[in-house]
């Protein structure tokens, strides 16, 4: 990677970004992104400007799962009536696991907010969101998952600096 960072979650965006591979390596989360944006804060950005981020990586290392639900969510009609309300669905240790391995690769990562960050001892906020079975279907409605991660480290290279995002 010709940039890396280190513990700079708070200086990426990560609204845009898509999970293209997903793996573990040893005690090790890796994610390849693309999508990523590096804000204008971020030590490695020398533009000033927030770019889009060429073949991002993510490394969370001695990761752990902690916790995790599937998104609940309110239907509503044409009059803004509530018509049905779905509740959030804790995850069980398998469902995280399931999720990680078999829905994560292709999903998109919208989100990542650190919560915790001690040294050796971080925690993020993981909000994922399921890609749609049918792109031409504006009403289909998705899965998301919000996941909380340990980690004692979170690496983010890049090769390089693709257009600058429009906001």
């Amino acid at each position: 990677m010709k940039f890396e960072t280190t513990n700079e979650i708070d200086k990426f965006s990560f609204r845009d970004a898509r999970i293209t591979e997903l793996h573990k390596s040893g005690k090790d989360l890796v994610l390849q992104l693309e999508g990523l944006i590096v804000l204008p804060g971020n030590s490695m950005n020398r533009e000033y400007s927030a770019s889009y981020a060429q073949g991002g990586v993510l490394r969370l290392e001695d990761y752990q799962l902690k916790a995790g639900i599937k998104e609940g969510l309110k239907k509503y009609d044409a009059n803004e009536n509530l018509v049905s309300v779905i509740e959030d669905e804790p995850l069980t240790e398998e469902g995280l696991e399931d999720l990680l391995m078999t829905k994560m690769p292709n999903a998109w990562l919208y989100d990542m907010q650190e919560i915790d960050a001690e040294e050796n001892n971080r925690q993020a906020v993981l909000g994922i969101e399921m890609p749609k079975e049918n792109e031409n279907d504006p009403t289909e409605v998705t899965d998301a998952y919000q996941v909380k991660v340990s980690y004692s480290r979170c690496t983010i290279g890049f090769e390089g600096y693709l257009s600058r995002v429009q906001m």
